[in-house]
């Protein structure tokens, strides 16, 4: 068992530390390189699925991806490149969002999105 920021890698997967998130998360191994469902180019669903939420910082999401990588890599399986590449074009994408939705809300003198536990 290896921890990273609050993940914890296990034999069986992913795990999140008591404390993090909530609720809490545990990625079996065999859904570690699930693609999101609908997109026209495939993505890795769960580096975008645990970026999509609102209290996960871009630093956040990018730790989750190392711990992904070195999950995935110990469960015997392969990255696809092509795909981890799109993944991470992706992950850009939904921080540049909340950095948008961060900044309307400060414009209006709303809480920033980090604050708020769900999705953005």
């Amino acid at each position: 068992m290896e921890k990273e920021n609050s993940w914890i890698i296990t034999n069986d997967g992913i795990d999140a530390s008591k404390g993090m998130l909530a609720p809490s998360y545990f990625i079996e191994n065999d859904r570690l390189l699930d693609t999101r469902p609908g997109s026209t180019l495939p993505v890795y669903d769960w580096p975008i699925h645990i970026a999509e939420k609102a209290f996960i910082s871009e630093e956040d999401a990018h730790v989750f991806v190392r711990v992904f990588k070195e999950a995935v890599l110990r469960a015997g399986l392969t990255i696809d490149e092509q795909v981890l590449s799109k993944t991470m074009e992706q992950l850009d994408h939904v921080f540049a969002q909340k950095k948008k939705w961060d900044k309307e809300r400060a414009e209006k003198g709303d809480t920033p999105s980090f604050l708020f536990r769900g999705r953005v």
